[in-house]
């Protein structure tokens, strides 16, 4: 007579026991926003058996950043081979490892070089699988720069490496360029730069980079997302997106604000020629800065394509060319980032555009003043029903409490941040990440609204992001 063998734990199985793992918030933010370090929630489970702290060991270190955490150095040692994501941005007063050899592990590494020759690199030229890559080498904590021949011998080490990001005043010869992009260009999916160059004389900027051919010899077959803001290869900017021809998105920022001449970003003219041309036929995604006075020029560049799904616009108001060139997209835009940096701004210029656009799924909108009423008026859109995601950064809004408003809880009962986290979750609605202190009233009201957007699944209040859990209001019923 055989048996059943007996039942299986399912937290026995190393598989499932990570997966559960993975769902454990050690990561979260304070009411300021702030990342912040949450071991306490990980750590008792640590202790339930050999088996739960061999498994959930890798969980726990997955991510290790220097700053936030101030785990001491023979700690780090001990666990390293569990790190696979390296967060490296120190401030002086952070520990420096005196030896980190055990960190060769890692996919994902953010750095800011404040020791290039020292044990940062070292880290770096031992992770010969790394993945993603961020150099940040802003503020006055950078030591000297690294040579040319240091930068491209740092990028043969890379085999896999898919995401490269430049942050600050990374190239000392940004001829260079070519040279590190070169030993990773075949696996290269998603380069992204950014430079305070700005923040010093023109002097710095080298014009001749604009000569430079070496860019003839190379092929980023692979990369799908380009975004610039480098004013030192102001030459190489222009002629990136011509050896990608799979760019997918490409996003071209003018750093220098509004009070500067355009520097380090791609000029219209030249996009225009790579839109014409389709060199990078699969380019559907734009986000640009534009300068003041130039909605005629957003109008040509637009109209040079056929037809973008996404696209991010930073202008300085609304006109009737700009309403046009985005409407001229509306039969295939999905998502519009749109942000204005003039203090009155009339709102009927965006409402002429939602009510053209009959697929959009993003909105995000960035005005000085705003009113919540216009925005979430079922009449103001094409398509209300289609709208999953709404962004609103406004430094002033507008709405009606008494119109739209429903009871809430007295004041005085709605003070501490976990009884105003129930209160936002009895309006059907949950909170992502930091929560800033936001009206009760407005947010109600703003809730109220947005039921009439039945596809509607998260909205961001100057930053504060909320996720649609449920429509009952059963909770509110109790008062």
């Amino acid at each position: 007579m055989s048996h059943n063998p007996a039942a299986v734990n399912p937290l026995n199985v190393p598989e499932i026991l990570v997966m559960i793992g993975k769902f454990i918030p050690i990561w979260g933010w304070n009411n300021r926003g702030d990342v912040v370090f949450l071991p306490n929630n990980l750590l008792p489970c640590l202790s339930v058996s050999h088996h739960f702290r061999n498994t959930l060991l890798p969980v726990f270190w997955y991510t290790f950043d220097v700053y936030v955490m101030a785990v001491p150095p023979r700690l780090v040692r001990k666990y390293a081979r569990h790190i696979r994501i390296l967060n490296n941005f120190k401030q002086p007063d952070c520990i420096i490892f005196p030896d980190m050899d055990d960190l060769i592990s890692c996919f994902e590494v953010f750095t800011n070089l404040i020791e290039y020759s020292g044990n940062d690199i070292n880290i770096l030229i031992r992770n010969q699988g790394l993945r993603r890559l961020t150099i940040d080498c802003f503020g006055v904590f950078v030591k000297p720069y690294p040579s040319s021949s240091s930068d491209v011998q740092l990028f043969n080490n890379f085999h896999c490496l898919e995401t490269l990001k430049f942050a600050g005043n990374y190239l000392e010869d940004p001829s260079v360029i070519w040279d590190i992009l070169r030993p990773i260009s075949s696996t290269l999916v998603g380069l992204h730069t950014y430079d305070d160059s700005f923040l010093r004389e023109r002097k710095d900027i080298d014009a001749n980079v604009d000569d430079d051919d070496r860019h003839h010899e190379l092929v980023l077959p692979k990369l799908r997302v380009l975004k610039i803001s480098l004013p030192r290869i102001l030459g190489a900017a222009k002629k990136l997106p011509k050896v990608c021809p799979n760019l997918e998105r490409l996003d071209n920022h003018n750093i220098n604000g509004w009070f500067f001449d355009p520097l380090g970003y791609i000029e219209h003219d030249d996009l225009e020629e790579i839109f014409r041309s389709r060199s990078c036929p699969k380019l559907n995604k734009l986000n640009i800065t534009m300068n003041r006075k130039n909605d005629r020029s957003l109008l040509n560049l637009l109209n040079s394509h056929p037809g973008f799904h996404k696209l991010g616009l930073e202008i300085t108001g609304g006109s009737e060319e700009c309403e046009r060139a985005i409407v001229r997209h509306a039969r295939t835009l999905t998502s519009l980032h749109l942000t204005t940096t003039r203090r009155q701004w009339e709102t009927d210029f965006l409402f002429n555009i939602l009510k053209s656009c009959g697929q959009l799924t993003f909105l995000h909108v960035g005005l000085w003043v705003g009113s919540i009423e216009g925005l979430l008026d079922r009449k103001h859109w094409k398509n209300p029903d289609c709208l999953e995601n709404l962004s609103i950064n406004w430094k002033n809004f507008q709405i009606d409490l008494e119109l739209h408003g429903r009871r809430l809880p007295p004041a005085e009962e709605v003070v501490s941040m976990e009884r105003r986290l129930e209160v936002v979750e009895g309006l059907g609605w949950k909170v992502h990440g930091g929560l800033i202190d936001q009206d009760m009233g407005f947010l109600d009201a703003t809730f109220a609204l947005a039921e009439g957007f039945p596809g509607l699944k998260t909205i961001s209040l100057n930053g504060v992001r909320y996720r649609k859990i449920s429509s009952s209001n059963a909770f509110l019923d109790k008062f």
